[in-house]
């Protein structure tokens, strides 16, 4: 908040569809997982920043923001762990562009279910996680921009922007190990909110606004291949995580 205030969460609530079957498979688990809807302990105040919810699909090459309040690091040695600055205090923020998404499990990925999941990778010196495992070669961002989630940042938002506005397209939930963990090479990735409108809407009352379509999104990539049921988010390992700039 513009002040630094901090309102407490005094109720979470979920929207898991893990049932049946679904309980018996990690990675259907780690891929039906949805970020909590909280209810604040008090209104928040006035100049709280609100967003509209972006309910439309993306696109392999999409520009997103990403925000939390993580541990810092760098591209070469990672995450750094022995200063651990991951602080609710601190807000950090950084970019990358979209790579692959997975679409609904539940329905096979079909082409026709909602997008549910989005992936990215953190580039630099070489390394390209997707690039080299999957042929999505998407642009490398300046290395004041370019940016990786890690311990902290879980539940934090990830964002499309028009060129006007900032619309909220999902969230930061896990992260794919590097090596050194959270260094150059690693990917990440999160819930979309596309594919839970409903429950957002219904938990809320209808108070959110979402909008499907969002004008002109920058988008520095030009490959447009979608990642149809590789199952990256049964490789990925949740995580409470962290953004970082890339300083080398």
């Amino acid at each position: 908040m513009p002040s630094g205030q901090m309102v407490c969460v005094q109720k979470i609530g979920g929207a898991s569809k893990l049932t049946g079957d679904d309980q018996k498979h990690v990675n259907e688990a780690i891929t039906d997982a949805i970020a909590k809807f909280k209810a604040l302990g008090q209104d928040a105040p006035v100049e709280a920043k609100t967003y509209r919810v972006f309910s439309g699909d993306v696109t392999t090459g999409q520009l997103i923001t990403m925000v939390g309040y993580g541990v810092s690091g760098n591209g070469v040695t990672g995450y750094d762990f022995v200063n651990y600055d991951a602080d609710f205090h601190i807000k950090r923020s950084g970019q990358n562009v979209l790579d692959v998404f997975d679409r609904d499990d539940e329905k096979n990925f079909a082409l026709a279910s909602p997008q549910e999941n989005w992936f990215a990778d953190f580039d630099g010196l070489g390394k390209d996680l997707f690039c080299t495992t999957l042929g999505v070669c998407t642009q490398v961002l300046a290395n004041d921009k370019e940016a990786m989630i890690g311990p902290g940042d879980s539940g934090g938002a990830a964002f499309l922007f028009n060129g006007s506005e900032y619309f909220l397209m999902g969230d930061l939930t896990f992260e794919r190990f590097g090596d050194p963990r959270g260094s150059f090479g690693s990917g990440m990735g999160g819930n979309l909110f596309s594919a839970y409108i409903d429950y957002l809407e219904g938990a809320t009352g209808g108070v959110i606004e979402t909008v499907s379509a969002i004008g002109t999104v920058p988008e520095p990539g030009t490959c447009t291949l979608m990642l149809i049921g590789l199952g990256l988010a049964g490789a990925a390992t949740r995580r409470r995580g962290k953004l970082r700039k890339v300083k080398l």
